[in-house]
């Protein structure tokens, strides 16, 4: 079963394409050889079906949290405040 930690991961893989897409304008850019129209379209594309397929991913894992009821009103760790900190050391 998926939990909030494969959401978390899934989420930053799908913050990747940030990284990615400075990679490929650096090397687009101090390439001696210019890439052609076609071949940066490609890479284009490319990253592109790959970005959708890691928000896929998020979305799956999301769904599947929601269906197996892993988001509750109830918290199972609760933040005391300090007078109720007090009060229970008592």
């Amino acid at each position: 079963m998926k939990d909030r930690f494969d959401l978390e991961e899934s989420l930053m893989k799908v913050e990747q394409i940030s990284e990615d897409l400075n990679l490929i304008a650096k090397m687009f850019c101090d390439r001696v050889v210019k890439v052609t129209e076609d071949e940066m379209f490609n890479v284009l594309i490319g990253m592109s079906e790959l970005h959708k397929y890691r928000c896929e991913e998020v979305f799956s894992i999301f769904e599947n949290m929601i269906s197996t009821g892993q988001f509750t009103n109830e918290r199972k760790y609760q933040v005391k405040t300090s007078s109720e900190q007090g009060e229970s050391d008592e």
